[in-house]
């Protein structure tokens, strides 16, 4: 894969999810931990026809002057304006280029065309970077798109974003496009930019990528409009361990506080089976997989947890899909290296407990079945056996 790098565009699309609204306290909070992380670039939005937000987008820009701030601009003289005058020096100005949505500017597109030019060539005398965005594109004809992108280039843009506005393209038509775009144009840069309405998104993001894009734009838990955009944190860890040849600076230990922080300020609740950050992704309750891990942590776990700042140790549930191996775990963590009744016979007991209240039960809760029952159970003479692999003591608070 050739060289890459990723936008974040968290406090620009990510701030349309219904509901959010970052203050300036918490987009300068979010800007410092992504700068932290290694994002090169950050998209915020043109503080067009509002005072406050003007001076708010100076501030922001001021408070971290090392990264790339690409303002973004609809395809009228004040949004660029007001990027101006906000001391940007790179923009980016999307217009669509599909039929359906330039009807609803009360355009065509071959009357656009003269606008659009002025106001191009316009901006790459003031600005030190202009990127352009072909909106809707997973809507327009690859021969619109491929002619639009040698005008843009013509006129001074140094960037084309596909904007798959609506979250209709998949990895296969993603990479049609891009291929037919970087073939016909090899020397202008071209960055994906997709939405995530079918679920396709950071891969649509990533096959981009392997496909001609220098650049993919995504925020932080795929934040943004409806359903949301490509995930910023999904795509580096699938980046980092996919293509080794390809590491670039990025400090991963460092996503799982990002996340975090976001969805505070976000007021969002992270789902549980959230790829990387949520609760459940370092959970386990399968016996098969338990025992697995307990002889070798990555047997069952994609990743090294800590690589993203959560801590190493899988957390261990106790389900109907136990077993004993879990069971004995979870007693030895409590101390309780000789049980002295037959495990098969607390085994069902705490997998009908779970049953019965449709979910897994915490260690705690196995501790209390076993401290209730085991003067009723039946007994065994052995000792029981410990199992290799991770010789810690079982942390209680674990759930």
């Amino acid at each position: 894969m050739h060289p890459f790098h990723l936008i974040d565009t968290t406090l620009r699309d990510g701030e349309q999810a219904p509901g959010v609204c970052f203050s300036l306290q918490e987009q300068l909070l979010i800007a410092e931990k992504l700068v932290a992380l290694g994002v090169r670039e950050i998209e915020v939005r043109s503080p067009v026809n509002d005072p406050q937000q003007l001076q708010d987008l100076r501030v922001l820009m001021h408070s971290q002057p090392k990264v790339d701030w690409l303002v973004w601009c609809r395809a009228r003289q004040e949004d660029v304006d007001a990027a101006s005058a906000a001391g940007a020096t790179r923009i980016h100005i999307a217009f669509p280029t599909s039929d359906r949505q330039i009807a609803t500017l009360g355009h065509t597109w071959s009357k656009a065309q003269q606008g659009l030019a002025d106001l191009y060539q316009d901006a790459v005398k003031h600005f030190s970077f202009v990127s352009a965005g072909a909106q809707d594109a997973s809507r327009t004809d690859i021969d619109r798109l491929e002619n639009y992108a040698v005008r843009l280039q013509s006129w001074g843009v140094q960037r084309l974003r596909i904007a798959d506005t609506l979250g209709l393209l998949t990895p296969r038509t993603t990479q049609n496009i891009c291929q037919a775009l970087h073939t016909k144009l090899p020397s202008l840069a071209l960055e994906f930019h997709g939405h995530n309405d079918l679920g396709f998104a950071t891969a649509n993001a990533l096959q981009a990528l392997e496909n001609g894009a220098q650049a993919a734009s995504a925020t932080i838990l795929g934040l943004g409009e409806r359903c949301g955009n490509a995930s910023l944190e999904q795509l580096l860890l699938t980046l980092h361990l996919n293509y080794p040849e390809h590491k670039q600076t990025y400090h991963l230990e460092l996503l799982q506080d990002l996340c975090e922080t976001v969805a505070r300020a976000a007021h969002y609740t992270i789902p549980p089976e959230q790829p990387l950050c949520g609760s459940s992704a370092v959970r386990h309750q399968s016996g098969i997989h338990i025992d697995g891990l307990l002889k070798d942590p990555q047997s069952y776990q994609p990743f090294d947890p800590a690589l993203i700042g959560r801590s190493s140790e899988p957390q261990f549930d106790m389900g109907s899909l136990s077993g004993r191996h879990a069971l004995s775990h979870i007693l030895e963590g409590f101390g309780v290296l000789n049980p002295g009744i037959a495990l098969n016979a607390l085994l069902q007991i705490v997998r009908k407990k779970a049953r019965t209240l449709k979910r897994t039960l915490s260690p705690q809760e196995v501790f209390e079945i076993f401290q209730a029952t085991s003067a009723t159970l039946p007994k065994r003479s052995e000792r029981t056996q410990g199992f290799s692999g991770f010789t810690h003591k079982f942390n209680a608070s674990i759930t």
